[in-house]
């Protein structure tokens, strides 16, 4: 009996254009599963590119009818947590600053993005489905400890 083989794979993105590429590969297999983003809290050098950035990526989200939650640090709520709360099919909560840092973990289907919002910015993209779903349950604790607005 053969048995369907698990897809495993890690990729290296370097830079803004690197960023772009990979959210493109997170996306490139869309679905209605939920996308989990945690915990934001980009360097206050790259903040304000940060936020041009992931508008243009929750656009694409968005037009794929992709649905989200995500924690952001509450030091965030006035900026980068009042651009999310704008959005469709988006729900935010929000975490002390000790529970985010500049590296922002993304969860969609199999895949897990560990985005580090610095100057230049830098992601690595794992596709393992046991990876994932630690890390989706690990985000279900905190969302459930997290504040709402």
């Amino acid at each position: 009996m053969n048995l369907p083989e698990k897809r495993e794979s890690a990729k290296i993105f370097e830079g803004w254009n690197g960023m772009k590429s990979a959210f493109d590969e997170l996306f490139k297999r869309a679905s209605s599963k939920e996308y989990i983003v945690f915990a934001v809290s980009p360097l206050p050098s790259v903040e304000e590119r940060f936020r041009r950035f992931i508008f243009k990526v929750q656009q694409k989200k968005s037009r794929l009818n992709i649905p989200l939650r995500i924690l952001i640090n509450k030091e965030f709520k006035e900026t980068i947590g009042t651009d999310r709360e704008k959005e469709p099919r988006t729900k935010v909560r929000y975490v002390p600053k000790e529970l985010s840092g500049p590296a922002a973990i993304n969860v969609y289907g199999d895949w897990t993005l560990v985005a580090l919002w610095a100057d230049p910015p830098s992601a690595f993209i794992i596709e393992n489905e046991e990876v994932a779903n630690s890390f989706r349950n690990y985000f279900d604790m905190l969302w459930e400890n997290a504040s709402p607005r």
